[in-house]
């Protein structure tokens, strides 16, 4: 059994739970060949408690460089209880036919509740920022999901290829009930403070099943074709009845039930033309898809009928054993989902409504790339290089409306121009001796991204906002290996360039350098451990973010019970400095997110290895 847990950037809390399992093999011989099988048992529950506070802050451009800036603070706590049981079975009855059998249930059952205060302001050319408007949230929430899941496979191998063909099934429902109460407090004359009682109550369900078969053959000794077809249903019904104030709110109350189904064939070759290797691809679907929606005075059933094409293409060329040149190209098709397309207003946040665009687009996405490797034994050196092009024709976005009289904001999808990226990468590994190793990774971006301003009422028309971004990055390193000790010193250079066409006040260039060492030394019985990172951030709008930060990790393990053991001390983030900033800037928008989290502690851990012993 194997698993890990992590604590890093999740807040506080603890957990308890149980696992255990039973697994049976044997094998048999046919031939020379060994036909292995087994079967397995097992199962787990787990009970968590949960707790933090994240922090937000948000700024959406507005046009003639002002802008709208909102911050949150959210406490939140939840419990968890998840009991899981799995079987599974892999039968290889004769050197040519292998079985597989899964099946699972889970169900899921979560408390939580959070606590959020937000607080927007305006900016005003001559006074800077002035708060419009408070609001607190506080909610909770309960709920239930039972999940079952099948799945059954064959594998026929043949002489030049292989036959195969699986079926999965999988059902859900569950029901979620929540309570949210709002309070609104203002400070614009033109709107008032208000306080509002939300409740809904929401059952679902999933049914989805797949089936596939993949077929591949060497016709020649230079030529394999291959296929693949895949069949895809699924069925989801979402329910919502929603209160207001105690009153049922028909604006709110939907009833939403999709069904979608897909047919898939992939038809792709090799050809073994040596020193030259292709494999072209194609990919056909044919997707219906149907959306009964009901919400409000909406009431809609939309179907979708479409076949998409989406070829690729790999070619490697071989100049000699360790040198060598990969293309490939593929296009593909990104759908909106129906329910974007339909002509809905969700309401249920009264300060950010947000709805549906029926004239939203298909996206196409275009991407190719060409790369070098090269190894020079005599020398030690592997080297690798790429450079690599991406093109959409439409991007979908995320388009803000804002209303300064009343503080509300309405976001919609919308098509913008498409992008354009362009990356370069160089990697280089080089022995220095027997010891040293010398590495460098090098990355290189460029790009031009859109996106809408937010539109105000005194405008017609959107603003379109180019973002032009170089992204530089370098990562030296310079190792040493010994026999009883292991060290690195690294340094890594990274700089951001943003550059704004509509909004220029906000071009910045954002660094996020690190330096540091890390050793391991072996000395008897004990493994001592440690790490030093020096991390600097510059050019943030959050001056919180521009900071240096000295993290140091270090731990120390002791080998026992004639070495099958390990009892293990480990010190996290000992001088208590690390912090879980996240930033990001699009062309409309710049966000800032962080919450704390376990970081600093210490941790002890024991471990022993058990022997699979053979019976006489």
């Amino acid at each position: 059994m194997n698993g890990w847990s992590g604590s890093w950037g999740s807040g506080y809390g603890q957990e308890q739970g149980a696992a255990g399992g039973y697994q049976h093999k044997w094998k048999k011989k046919e031939g020379t060949q060994e036909m292995r099988s087994q079967y397995t048992f097992s199962g787990n529950v787990a009970h968590d408690d949960k707790w933090g506070t994240s922090y937000g802050e948000k700024e959406n451009y507005l046009p003639n460089t002002a802008a709208t800036r909102s911050t949150n603070e959210t406490y939140h706590r939840s419990h968890d209880l998840n009991p899981t049981l799995n079987a599974d079975m892999r039968w290889a009855t004769d050197s040519l036919n292998t079985f597989t059998l899964r099946a699972s249930v889970e169900h899921k059952k979560k408390r939580s509740h959070s606590r959020q205060t937000e607080e927007q302001e305006s900016q005003q050319f001559s006074e800077g920022y002035m708060p419009t408007l408070s609001q607190i949230v506080s909610s909770r929430q309960e709920g239930h999901t039972t999940k079952l899941s099948t799945m059954a496979m064959w594998e026929h191998y043949i002489k030049d290829g292989g036959l195969s063909g699986s079926v999965s099934l999988d059902y859900s429902e569950g029901k979620t009930n929540r309570w949210t109460d709002r309070i609104v407090t203002s400070h614009m004359a033109s709107l008032a403070s208000s306080q509002l009682s939300q409740s809904s109550t929401s059952p679902n369900s999933a049914l989805s099943t797949e089936g596939q078969l993949l077929f591949s053959n060497w016709l020649t000794k230079k030529w394999l074709v291959k296929a693949q077809y895949i069949f895809m249903y699924d069925r989801n019904s979402n329910d919502c009845d929603f209160l207001t104030d105690g009153v049922a709110d028909a604006a709110n109350s939907y009833h939403d039930r999709s069904t979608n189904h897909s047919h898939s064939l992939r038809v792709g070759s090799t050809f073994n033309l040596a020193p030259v290797q292709i494999m072209p691809n194609v990919t056909a679907k044919w997707l219906r898809e149907s959306r009964d929606y009901q919400r409000g005075v909406l009431d809609t059933t939309a179907v979708r009928r479409r076949i998409l094409i989406q070829p690729d293409i790999r070619a490697t060329w071989k100049l000699s054993k360790t040198v060598g040149f990969e293309l490939n190209y593929g296009f593909s098709t990104s759908q909106p989902g129906i329910l974007q397309t339909l002509g809905y207003r969700d309401l249920t946040d009264p300060l950010f409504i947000t709805e549906g665009n029926p004239g939203l687009k298909d996206t196409h996405n275009h991407n190719i790339k060409l790369s070098y490797n090269m190894v020079l034994a005599r020398s030690q050196t592997s080297l690798s290089a790429s450079i690599e092009y991406k093109a959409n024709d439409r991007d979908r976005v995320t388009a803000l409306s804002y209303n300064p009289t009343t503080a509300i904001y309405v976001s919609r999808p919308e098509n913008a121009r498409g992008s354009r990226t362009w990356e370069f990468r160089l990697d280089m590994d080089q022995a220095l001796g027997e010891l040293l190793r010398l590495e460098n990774e090098f990355r290189l971006n460029a790009g031009q991204h859109y996106g809408y301003l937010t539109l105000l009422p005194t405008q017609t028309e959107r603003t379109l906002n180019r973002q032009n971004n170089l992204h530089p990055k370098d990562r030296l390193t310079l190792s040493l290996d010994l026999d009883w000790l292991k060290a690195s010193a690294f340094a890594k250079i990274e700089a951001d360039r943003l550059r704004f066409s509509s909004s220029p006040e906000q071009n910045t260039t954002l660094w996020n350098n690190d330096f540091g060492i890390n050793a391991e030394a072996t000395v008897g019985k004990f493994v001592f451990e440690t790490d030093i990172t020096e991390i600097t951030r510059r050019g943030y709008p959050a001056q919180s973010m521009n900071r240096n930060m000295l993290l140091w990790n270090a731990g120390v393990t002791w080998k026992i019970l004639k070495n099958k053991a390990r009892l293990k001390l480990e010190f996290e983030d000992i001088l208590n400095k690390q912090d879980d900033f996240w930033s990001e800037r699009s062309a409309y928008q710049h966000s800032t997110s962080w919450q704390d989290f376990r970081h600093h502690y210490v941790n002890l851990s024991f471990t022993y290895h058990l022997d699979a012993k053979k019976k006489d």
